[in-house]
């Protein structure tokens, strides 16, 4: 049924599932069947013999016991194993945080860089490392505490500075004689009605 090595099944050069879809060659019909077997949006998910038939396999009445051997044969028990692996895998990555993905992400080309001797790449990983764990600091985020404070100190100043001008003005004239001018201004209206 498919063009495959036995023994290629279970190698150690092959533990994930990209690495053994990219370096076992699978029969197109059969990648199809798995493909539709796992597919969440396909209305094929998890049915062995809807499976089968979308891969491009004809319909008749031994569709139902063809798609079982296939389903149970060492390749397709292989990539669904691998398949759920890399699933967990997933879902595992997604629990983790940034900090921790970017360590890893660093631990990992520290190793690359390593593997292929280059030192200086290997040093500004360490670097990058510990910035990232907050052993070392750039230069320019290091402030001193007296020109901190100076700093927070004017930035204060400032602020009440640019407060105090948005400010209404104060009102600190005598409010009668507010009210006296608009009493005169009323009377000069009266006697221009008794006109």
């Amino acid at each position: 049924m498919a063009s495959i090595n036995k023994l290629s099944l279970f190698e150690e050069q092959i533990q994930t599932y990209d690495n053994f879809i990219a370096n076992v060659k699978i029969n197109e019909k059969y990648l199809n069947f798995f493909l539709n077997f796992v597919d969440i949006e396909s209305e094929t998910q998890g049915n062995l013999v809807k499976s089968f038939h979308k891969a491009g396999y004809p319909e008749n009445k031994d569709s139902l016991n063809r798609a079982r051997k296939m389903y149970n044969s060492p390749l397709i028990q292989r990539l669904l194993t691998l398949w759920n692996k890399k699933q967990q895998e997933k879902k595992e990555n997604d629990n983790i945080s940034v900090f921790d993905k970017a360590d890893n992400a660093l631990i990992w080309a520290e190793e690359a860089a390593k593997s292929k001797c280059d030192y200086m790449g290997v040093r500004a990983i360490a670097m990058d490392r510990a910035k990232l764990h907050g052993i070392l600091v750039d230069k320019h985020q290091v402030v001193n505490h007296f020109e901190e404070q100076a700093l927070t100190e004017s930035k204060r100043k400032a602020a009440l500075e640019l407060a105090k001008s948005r400010l209404l003005p104060d009102h600190t004239e005598d409010t009668d004689d507010i009210i006296d001018a608009d009493f005169e201004a009323d009377s000069d209206f009266d006697s221009v009605l008794d006109d």
